[in-house]
């Protein structure tokens, strides 16, 4: 659907986006950030610009997932020990 839009309907996708996830933490913005690229990469572009985010910066997303995991498998780990 996105494709079939004109500049004035992405425009206001961008921004109601935008404004739903401003309050969101910075990982998950970049996280969506990142489906919304694999979907079009001017979706998710646009989206970035509207939140003001650096869409290379979702790389950094990645590594705070993968330290989110780490600090999960940690925790799981404590919990089985007596």
């Amino acid at each position: 659907m996105f494709r079939l839009f004109d500049a004035g309907h992405k425009q206001r996708l961008f921004e109601n986006i935008a404004a739903a996830t401003q309050g969101a933490q910075e990982m998950i913005q970049y996280k969506q950030i990142g489906l919304f690229a694999k979907c079009d990469p001017a979706y998710g572009a646009g989206v970035a610009k509207a939140l003001n985010i650096d869409p290379a910066g979702r790389n950094r997303a990645n590594d705070i997932g993968a330290a989110d995991k780490s600090e999960e498998a940690s925790l799981r780990a404590r919990k089985h020990l007596p």
